[in-house]
């Protein structure tokens, strides 16, 4: 319709052109030929379609102010048993109505140096029931360990061990923090316990409270010099005998030289 539109602009431009009366005719003959198919054309093409109206702005939802779902109270399990080998430690948990209890409510968690297992639904009181070890002895592989039921409402926990023959005193690190707590008392003790001085050390400059006990103020009554310094080196031991004898020459020495 655009191109029949132009066409008769342009026969009315070259109509209005010519000089010559047969070619005007001509011209004008085609200029109301091309007009009467614009008009058919522009009265057989049908109605514009209507623009569709807006959508309605969608109508907010209100959330509803139902309460969440309470969670779940566990009783901490605290009988088991367990053992371990050279790679695994096993941990044996037995579970009233474990066969009807499905997987869906047992839920293990196990951490490099943790492990919890919740189980919900047992058949008797605790109903919901979790056993929480926040810190093992060693550390474990979580992502080879797992868990397996087994005959008699028995669950088997394999906790994989980090290093390959690693010696477990207990589950927990219960036994370690006890050694390490006996050893620091006993450092303690040490740390407080008095000094033990060597015998040769016995001398003068030998602090008070380790000085051998003074002798008598009796055995000093009556007697010379040199009848305590024999008394008492014949009570003295080795050592002792060895220090009077350079003290009695020393004094000697002296006594010469003050002569």
């Amino acid at each position: 319709m655009a191109a029949l539109r132009e066409q008769a602009a342009e026969l009315e431009r070259l109509v209005g052109l010519a000089q010559r009366e047969t070619s005007r005719q001509l011209l004008q003959a085609e200029l109301a030929r091309v007009t009467e198919a614009l008009a058919s054309a522009t009265t057989s093409d049908p109605p514009a379609a209507p623009r569709p109206a807006p959508a309605p702005a969608p109508t907010p939802i209100r959330l509803s102010s139902a309460p969440t779902t309470a969670p779940i109270d566990y009783s901490s399990i605290s009988s088991y048993a367990w053992d371990h080998s050279n790679k695994f430690v096993k941990v044996y948990l037995t579970i009233p109505g474990l066969e009807k209890i499905p997987d869906a409510q047992i839920e293990a968690v196990f951490g490099e140096r943790s492990l919890v297992l919740s189980v919900a639904g047992a058949s008797t009181p605790p109903v919901n029931r979790r056993l929480n070890v926040p810190c093992l002895c060693h550390a474990v592989r979580d992502d080879l360990c797992s868990w397996v039921r087994k005959p008699s409402d028995m669950l088997l926990i394999k906790l994989r061990k980090a290093s390959d023959g690693e010696e477990w005193a207990s589950l927990n690190d219960s036994a370690a923090q006890k050694e390490m707590q006996q050893k620091e008392k006993t450092e303690a003790n040490k740390a407080r316990a008095p000094r033990e001085f060597p015998r040769h050390c016995m001398h003068p400059f030998t602090p008070m409270y380790r000085r051998p006990a003074p002798w008598p103020r009796v055995l000093w009554q009556g007697k010379s010099t040199g009848e305590l310094l024999k008394q008492m080196y014949a009570e003295a031991d080795e050592e002792g005998k060895l220090a009077l004898s350079k003290a009695w020459e020393s004094g000697r020495d002296k006594r010469e030289g003050n002569k």
